[in-house]
């Protein structure tokens, strides 16, 4: 379906160094960002605030130029000196120290992280959902390690329909059609049958469009 012209694209929360993705338009082979959505200066101070008084750090993610630096400051715990240590040689994060952080206009944050204990990330979620409230887009999932849960903080645009309205440009398409995991949300609906029935499901829904 590629080689004949169909345009393939993931859209995921996970960070380049995880799938080479991130809430940004990415271009493998360009290796270069085509869009993202960045926090605004002060949603993004005021966020910082909040979990500095959780005492909780954050790992804060900034464009400079084409680059993407992750800031971090004094790592607290386990999980996250064992994430540090982990991925720090990685090519697509490059760790940088805050202290020497710009904190100026040319700084453009695409979001922190937190790497926490599960009840510390669901009182920090439930500080930042009420004090930002449709400002920023919270997120929280499982993480590798046990009793641990990463907390993101995004611009609200920072949002999956959004970037499909910026992704057609780039491809040209007019015709698109969403997979994913969520019943009702996407064209098609990843379920019990794994990827095999979803790629039966694209393959048909591909013929049908060709023949007619």
């Amino acid at each position: 379906m590629i080689e004949s012209g169909v345009k393939f694209t993931l859209s995921t929360i996970r960070t380049p160094a995880e799938v080479k993705s991130l809430m940004a338009m990415y271009d493998l082979n360009k290796r270069e960002y085509l869009e993202a959505e960045f926090l605004q200066a002060d949603i993004c101070e005021q966020a910082e605030r909040i979990i500095a008084y959780h005492g909780m750090h954050c790992f804060v993610n900034v464009m400079y130029d084409a680059t993407l630096l992750i800031f971090y400051g004094e790592l607290w715990n386990t999980a996250e000196k064992d994430l540090y240590e982990t991925h720090k040689h990685s090519p697509y994060r490059n760790y940088i120290r805050d202290i020497f952080r710009r904190h100026d206009a040319s700084e453009r944050v695409l979001y922190l992280t937190v790497l926490d204990e599960i009840t510390k990330i669901a009182n920090l979620e439930k500080q930042l959902v009420h004090e930002l409230g449709a400002l920023a887009r919270i997120t929280v999932t499982d993480s590798e390690y046990d009793g641990y849960q990463y907390l993101k903080v995004f611009s609200s645009a920072a949002s999956k329909k959004h970037m499909l309205v910026k992704l057609k440009p780039h491809t040209g398409c007019d015709n698109v059609v969403t997979i994913g995991s969520i019943e009702g949300k996407y064209d098609v609906y990843i379920g019990d049958g794994g990827g095999n029935a979803t790629i039966k499901k694209l393959k048909k829904l591909y013929r049908n469009d060709i023949y007619h």
